[in-house]
């Protein structure tokens, strides 16, 4: 006697090990098996009252995949057909990630995109927010149908996903950007900050740079607010180029290397009570310059 559609899921049920009497799998039926002789593949449709749980969902076909690959040497998928038109928020959730690995592919930008975000419903609507319009284009050309269409595959009855951009997103991104280039803007001071820092025997630089007590700050005659930075490093330049070669090499080693003085003396073939007094002379012509140069200190 031939076995019913219902009677096969059952049969099916037993071949994996799985809780026939879970509430599931009520009714469920085997529609059709599609066998792939090229590619060694069946393709089980089945139909069900409701979507299955995601963790039951993802045993069930983690088993049916290991059982037929065991007896019969084939990969196995499957499809879930059912007849509800009910939107459940948390089921949509629960299934992401597996509707993306199965859909979008080894694309890395896809993925990235899809990893910062999750479908959210709103009555009879499915959105998705995303950080910017440039990601929304890319979402709506690339991968929007395909996540679509890989929910009907696992239950889920035919809906739109609607793309939104995330204003909070995307004001974050601008505020991320800005603080990246001020970053950058700190970084291109370097020089500058360690020339203050090391130069903290001049009072007037301190009151210059607002340095006080361990920390540093600038204060508000700073190049970075008050003068062109170009200018100033110009003029750091044309005083390191006046230098003599050996003046130069105790400047650099020790305020750009952070060289101790006991060593640049050993290098220079020095006494060290000569490196420091060199080096003080360095600072003071080093504050007449930038005077000159129209940076008073």
């Amino acid at each position: 006697m031939e076995l019913s559609r219902h009677e096969l899921f059952e049969h099916l049920l037993d071949q994996l090990n799985m809780a026939k009497d879970d509430p599931a799998f009520k009714d469920g039926k085997i529609k059709q098996v599609i066998v792939h002789r090229k590619s060694k593949c069946w393709e089980f449709d089945i139909v069900l009252r409701k979507v299955m749980p995601y963790e039951l969902f993802r045993q069930f076909v983690s088993a049916l995949q290991i059982s037929f690959r065991e007896l019969a040497g084939v990969d196995a998928k499957v499809r879930i057909d059912t007849p509800t038109d009910e939107l459940d928020a948390k089921a949509i959730g629960d299934y992401w990630s597996y509707v993306v690995d199965a859909e979008v592919g080894e694309s890395p930008m896809a993925r990235e995109v899809c990893a910062k975000t999750i479908p959210e419903v709103d009555g009879n609507r499915v959105q998705l927010l995303l950080e910017n319009e440039a990601i929304k284009d890319f979402f709506v050309k690339n991968l929007l149908s395909a996540i679509e269409e890989g929910y009907q595959k696992v239950g889920f009855p035919q809906f739109r996903i609607h793309p939104l951009v995330d204003q909070s997103a995307s004001e974050q991104k601008i505020k991320e950007l800005k603080a990246k280039q001020q970053q950058q803007a700190l970084r291109q001071l370097s020089l500058w900050k360690r020339i203050a820092m090391l130069l903290s025997s001049c009072a007037a630089v301190l009151a210059w740079w607002g340095i006080a007590g361990s920390g540093l700050r600038f204060a508000s005659r700073c190049p970075e607010d008050a003068l062109d930075r170009r200018a100033f490093q110009d003029a750091l330049d044309r005083f390191l180029d006046g230098l003599n070669p050996r003046d130069r090499a105790l400047f650099v080693g020790r305020y750009w290397y952070l060289c101790p003085v006991k060593e640049l003396a050993a290098r220079l073939g020095m006494k060290d009570s000569h490196v420091t007094t060199r080096l003080h002379r360095l600072r003071s012509r080093l504050r007449e310059h930038l005077t000159k140069e129209g940076f008073p200190l």
